[in-house]
């Protein structure tokens, strides 16, 4: 009877330790629930700069599409941009 409680003793305290070992490494493992988190705030994060990014290519599309087509941006964007003037404008220069 003793031998069969130490055996049952025995598988119990392996058993305790394997049950150990797979938590810890399904929590803390290359694969575990930490990595998988992280990976996922991560990937988030990438997604938010990726909407980013195709929200400043719909504006950057939209001035290249009035670049191309409206010679009134295009003076706009001249004259604040570059300084440029038409001819026979005048320019007055104040100091500060």
């Amino acid at each position: 009877m003793k031998d069969i409680a130490k055996n049952v003793e025995r598988y119990l305290g392996i058993l305790f330790l394997f049950i150990i070992v797979v938590t810890a490494l399904t929590l803390f493992g290359k694969k575990g629930l930490i990595a998988v988190y992280h990976l996922n705030q991560e990937c988030k994060q990438l997604i938010f700069a990726n909407e980013e990014l195709k929200e400043q290519n719909r504006k950057l599309e939209h001035e290249v599409r009035l670049l191309r087509s409206n010679h009134q941006y295009i003076e706009k964007i001249a004259r604040e941009e570059l300084g440029l003037v038409k001819n026979r404008e005048i320019v007055y220069q104040f100091k500060k």
